[in-house]
């Protein structure tokens, strides 16, 4: 992916369960940078979580496609069309 962002191509990464800040201050602890990459962030937030409801956990797949988190997902990729895509 950060190849491809050097090269100027269309790049995204999607997250499902950690903020998108985050990731660029992991991809930062390495020396890398999300310059050129988009972050989709698809994690639900505190406040949607609500208060006391702890750490956002994934759910198994059999529970993830009654939820329309996929259907964000190829939104989100369908928009932004990634090279190859």
């Amino acid at each position: 992916m950060r190849d491809g962002a050097a090269r100027g191509e269309r790049c995204m990464y999607i997250t499902l369960c950690k903020p998108g800040a985050a990731i660029a201050a992991d991809v930062a602890a390495f020396g890398w940078h999300t310059d050129g990459i988009d972050i989709v962030e698809l994690s639900p937030t505190g406040d949607a979580l609500g208060e006391g409801m702890g750490d956002y956990q994934i759910f198994p797949p059999s529970e993830v496609e009654r939820v329309p988190a996929w259907k964000a997902v190829y939104d989100a990729v369908r928009e932004m069309a990634p090279r190859g895509w």
